[in-house]
Parts: C-alpha cells; structure tokens; sequence
C-alpha cells in the first residue's frame, strides 16, 4: 500500500504536530504514564497503515520492559542499574515508533506539498523530502538484497552465526552500489522537476483538514494538557 493510504489517513500537516507533540511528551514528561496512551495511539496509526507487525513489535518490547522492571529486574544482583537503564530507553524506543510511522505513511511529495503550505524555507524542505525518498528507495533495496540473500542459502540466523563476515559482505556491498544509483536516480529527478528552482511547485498529494485530523489533534492536545501540565 502507497503511503498516505491508510483507512486513517490524515493530513501530512496533522500528522506532522502529532509526532512532534507526543515525541516532546514521551521525552520530557516525569510521568511514565503517558507512555500507555501514547504506544495505544501509535499501534493505531501503524495498524491503519497494515504495519501490523511494527505495531505488535512496539507493544511487545514495551510490555517485556515493563514486565522484566516489575517482575524480573528486582530480583537479580545489580538488576536495579539495569532496569534504571531499561526505563530510560523504552520512552525513545515509542518516539522511534512515531518516526517509523511518520516515514511510513508519508510521501515525498505529500511531505513537500505540506511544508510549502506551512511557508517552510526551501532549503527545510529539499533536505527533508530527498532523505524520505532515500530512505524508501534504501528500504526497498534492503528487502531486494534479503530475498536474493535467502533464495541462495545466505541469509538466516544459521548463516549468521557460521559466517558472519561473508553474511555483512554479501549484504553491506549490495546496499553501498544501490545507495549510489539512488542518489544519481534521485539528482537526475530533482533536475526533471526543477526542484528548488524560483516557481511554486504543485502536488497531486490530499492536503485538507477532515475529521480524521479533528481527531488525531483532539486526542493528542486531550494527551498533552492532561500530561504537560
């Protein structure tokens, strides 16, 4: 499914607040507590995107967080330095959530669309929209390289135990080659569209406030004032 596409599709501006916010929520609350609503919220957006698997992913590192903190941890020697450690870490670990999502349900050219109709300089913008399309392009490249890998016999936790160089070898070079056609691809595109160029670009991508974004923005300023006060 192309991103922007999901049965919750919101604005990219929308969407935009909502990360930033709940991120500067999870970051610098004192209370633990916003970290349940918060990792409900991202297992929602994940799913409306079929990123099932990444919202399970999020909920199941939390809860094993949270259930070696209360259970496990207190009754090992020193587990006390490691549950201080593991606390600290699960709140980036649901903002990483957030800027998977993010990445996830955003076009290029949504993301674009969106920044210029904020007033965003140019040279926010360009940055911003080449690395989301690297990124994508890398991703896609990445799970080409693991599918070619496994047709063969080199990928799989047997391959990586018994050879672990020649397993990196065979994955990193792949990658480094396809990285630099996609930047050449990605310089020749942005020439084709006059990227940076003086005239205002257009998109094609759905940019409006719905009553999907009434919600997102009712739920996630409901979370901030109840806990950044």
């Amino acid at each position: 499914m192309a991103p922007g596409q999901g049965w919750f599709d919101v604005d990219v501006r929308t969407r935009l607040a909502a990360v930033t916010v709940i991120d500067l929520l999870l970051l610098s609350s004192g209370s633990r507590f916003v970290q349940l609503p918060a990792l409900l919220i991202l297992a929602v957006l994940l799913a409306s995107e079929r990123a099932v698997r990444g919202a399970l992913w999020c909920v199941g590192v939390w809860a094993a967080a949270m259930a070696l903190s209360r259970w496990v941890l207190p009754q090992v020697p020193g587990g006390a330095v490691i549950m201080t450690a593991l606390l600290y870490t699960v709140p980036y670990v649901i903002a990483a959530g957030y800027g998977y999502y993010f990445v996830r349900s955003t076009s290029p050219s949504e993301l674009t669309g969106g920044l210029i109709r904020m007033r965003v300089p140019r040279f926010v913008i360009i940055p911003l929209a080449v690395m989301l399309r690297f990124s994508a392009t890398v991703r896609e490249d990445a799970a080409a390289v693991g599918e070619a890998m496994r047709l063969r016999g080199l990928a799989g936790p047997a391959a990586a135990i018994g050879h672990p160089l020649r397993t990196v070898e065979y994955l990193i070079v792949p990658l480094l080659a396809a990285a630099v056609r996609a930047g050449e691809d990605l310089t020749a595109s942005a020439m084709c569209r006059g990227l940076g160029g003086p005239v205002r670009p257009t998109t094609t991508a759905r940019l409006g406030f719905g009553y999907r974004d009434a919600a997102l923005a009712l739920t996630v300023l409901g979370l901030a004032a109840f806990f950044g006060a």
